[in-house]
């Protein structure tokens, strides 16, 4: 489910990228996590009408995320657990390369999702 996506990918996040053990596991953590995913949702479900939209801005956002952040990312958290057998030398011009991929997905999400919301709710674009 969502939720149990959401707590599993919290929780490895703080486990190793923070550096530090992350408490989602507790039940109290598992009730709240639950309750504001189904707020978020329940909330998201009655303000949109138009599943267009939803659909144009999860492309725009989840889209770039995809294609450029997340192979960045990855590479970026190989490279951190790996600097004590150096098992992926790379160079400063590789390393600016791929800070240079995630920024430009961050970019072209936020350039889809504003282009979305002016076609959307603007006679900007029309």
């Amino acid at each position: 489910s969502l939720r149990d996506v959401l707590v599993s990918t919290l929780k490895s996040a703080g486990d190793g990228a923070l550096g530090r053990k992350c408490a989602v596991a507790s039940s109290g953590a598992w009730i709240s996590m639950s309750l504001g995913v189904l707020a978020v949702i329940t909330a998201l479900a009655i303000a949109i009408t138009d599943a267009g939209f939803v659909v144009s801005v999860s492309g725009a956002s989840f889209g770039a995320a995809l294609i450029f952040c997340v192979p960045a990312i990855i590479f970026l958290a190989a490279k951190s657990n790996d600097k004590d057998q150096n098992l992926l030398p790379t160079t400063k011009t590789e390393m600016t390369g791929v800070h240079l991929l995630f920024a430009f997905g961050t970019i072209a999400g936020l350039f889809g999702t504003v282009i979305t919301c002016l076609d959307t709710f603007t006679t900007v674009l029309k």
